[in-house]
């Protein structure tokens, strides 16, 4: 049975590969098709893929996603998504996730 490391090492290979359809599509397909739940480094992985691939809207989906399953989020992976608006030139969508991260 895999492990959920092994998941998070794929997820990330795809955001450094620029794949980030991949990537999310992973972190998607985890719980339902490897019975396997995403942690803060699956999702961290998968909002970074976003953010290189300049995808800043699913970037925010990914972030909501995590909001959804109750995943504790760090301040790194919530700077990658304001990373991505900002990258976007959506910088009110950054300041609005600075602002419900305070």
């Amino acid at each position: 049975r895999p492990h959920v490391a092994v998941h998070n090492a794929t997820v990330s290979a795809c955001a450094k590969g620029h794949r980030w359809e991949w990537a999310v599509w992973m972190l998607q397909a985890m719980p339902q098709q490897v019975l396997l739940e995403p942690d803060v480094i699956t999702f961290g992985a998968a909002i970074t893929a976003c953010e290189r691939g300049v995808r800043w809207k699913m970037a925010v989906q990914v972030l909501h996603l995590a909001g959804q399953v109750a995943v504790s989020l760090d301040v790194i992976v919530c700077n990658s998504v304001m990373s991505a608006c900002e990258k976007s030139r959506h910088w009110p969508h950054a300041l609005s996730i600075l602002y419900s991260y305070q």
